[in-house]
């Protein structure tokens, strides 16, 4: 008998909220009592559901942040102006600071895999219904609070796993043939010049 998919609101499965308000917290690099943190950045997002930890920003604040607002491996961070693009954080990239313009989303509930969420807000039918919720005209926003009341399809957590790993490879084949295309053109190049090298008199 096949297996039937369930809804669920996302804060049945996870908790919400927005990144810090930076200003409240920013101190100067002179200040002794300064702790210094890596700092998210809209450049730092990869399309790929991965954060580039190379392309970082530094945040020297007042003290010891809250841990709310630090990530934490299996956080979703999700960026709440367009493209949107959600990002799961590993190992490799805990104990970033977050700003206002993310989304933090804290799984509490084992049933749903983060890598899954990952693919399941570039999907579509997600897209749709954030494009529906967004405000502003020169900046296309959504309200962190929209997540909150999101109706996600959540397969079996087994499901889940092989959505999540085809997401994977999908995007390491658009890397290898991005690479593939690089050195076709670089190929293409060297043969070029090699060509013209053998014309000249």
């Amino acid at each position: 008998m096949e297996e039937q998919m369930v809804t669920r609101l996302l804060s049945e499965l996870a908790t919400v909220r927005t990144g810090l308000v930076l200003s409240r917290k920013r101190t100067e690099p002179e200040d002794p009592a300064l702790i210094q943190y890596p700092l998210l950045s809209m450049k730092s997002i990869r399309s790929n559901g991965t954060i580039d930890t190379n392309a970082l920003d530094t945040f020297f604040a007042q003290g010891r942040l809250h841990d709310a607002y630090i990530t934490h491996c299996g956080d979703v961070i999700v960026r709440l102006t367009s493209p949107f693009t959600a990002v799961v954080v590993d190992a490799s990239s805990e104990g970033i600071v977050v700003p206002t313009n993310f989304a933090i989303i804290r799984i509490r509930d084992k049933s749903l895999l983060a890598e899954y969420l990952v693919w399941y807000l570039g999907t579509r039918a997600a897209k749709k219904v954030i494009s529906t919720q967004t405000t502003g005209h020169v900046v296309v926003a959504i309200r962190p609070h929209f997540f909150s009341d999101m109706e996600i399809v959540l397969p079996t957590y087994e499901q889940q796993k092989i959505i999540a790993q085809y997401h994977k490879y999908m995007f390491e084949e658009q890397e290898l043939t991005q690479r593939l295309m690089s050195l076709k053109k670089l190929l293409q190049e060297m043969k070029f010049i090699g060509m013209n090298r053998k014309k000249t008199p």
